[in-house]
C-alpha cells in the first residue's frame, strides 16, 4: 500500500508582513522570473520592500513575508532552520531588500500534477486554466516531492506535500498558513 500524500497550498497568515516589489508593477516580473526555471546563474536580485504595517495597524514578523502564492520569500531565519529542505527543491534568489536578508524561492520541479479530468477547473477562451475548485493531483507524479509548482497554469502557486509542512512548523516559523487542496486518502 502506497502512503498518504497531501498537498498544500501557502496562504499567508493574517497580521503578519509582506514583501512587495518597490515598483508595483512588478509584480508580474515576478511572476515570469520564480517560474521553475533554474534562474541563480543570471539573477538580478528585484527590488523589494518589507510591508509591516497595513491600514495603521503594525504587522508582526513573519520568517515568510507574503508576496504571492506563486512566490514565497523567506529570511534569514528560515533559511537557518529549513534552507536545506528548500535547496533540496529548488534555488534560493536574493533579493534586493533594505530592511533585512531575503530570498526569493525557486521550485525547480514543475511538474504534470494535475488530473485535468477528475478537478473542477475553469478557463479561458484559449482554454487556459485560470481557477481550480477542487484539485485532483496525479498522484505517481507528486509522490517524492516537498516542493513544486504545475504546469498547468501559466503562473503556478507553489505546492507543498506534508513533509515540508512539518519541517515549518517544527522550526517554529512564522508568518505561513497551509491549506490542504488534495490528498490521496
Amino acid at each position: 500500500m502506497k502512503g498518504v500524500i497531501r498537498t498544500f497550498m501557502p496562504v499567508p497568515r493574517e497580521g503578519f508582513e509582506l514583501c512587495h516589489p518597490r515598483d508595483p508593477s512588478a509584480f508580474e516580473v515576478v511572476n515570469s522570473l520564480v517560474d521553475g526555471n533554474p534562474r541563480s546563474g543570471s539573477w538580478v536580485p528585484l527590488g523589494v520592500q518589507i510591508v509591516n504595517s497595513e491600514y495603521g495597524k503594525h504587522l508582526h514578523v513573519s520568517n515568510a513575508p507574503w508576496m504571492t502564492a506563486g512566490c514565497l520569500v523567506f529570511d534569514q531565519r528560515a533559511l537557518d532552520k529549513i534552507g536545506s529542505v528548500l535547496l533540496s527543491a529548488g534555488e534560493l534568489l536574493p533579493l534586493d531588500c533594505s530592511e533585512r536578508n531575503v530570498w526569493a524561492f525557486n521550485p525547480t520541479a514543475v511538474l504534470p500534477c494535475l488530473d485535468e479530468a477528475s478537478s473542477s477547473v475553469l478557463r479561458t477562451d484559449s482554454g487556459r486554466i485560470f481557477h481550480v475548485s477542487k484539485y485532483s493531483m496525479k498522484e505517481d507524479v507528486v509522490a517524492g516531492h516537498l516542493l513544486y509548482k504545475c504546469d498547468a497554469f501559466r503562473v503556478s502557486p507553489v505546492f507543498m506535500n506534508q513533509g515540508f509542512i512539518d519541517a515549518w512548523h517544527s522550526a517554529d516559523l512564522a508568518g505561513l498558513e497551509f491549506d490542504q487542496v488534495w490528498s490521496n486518502e
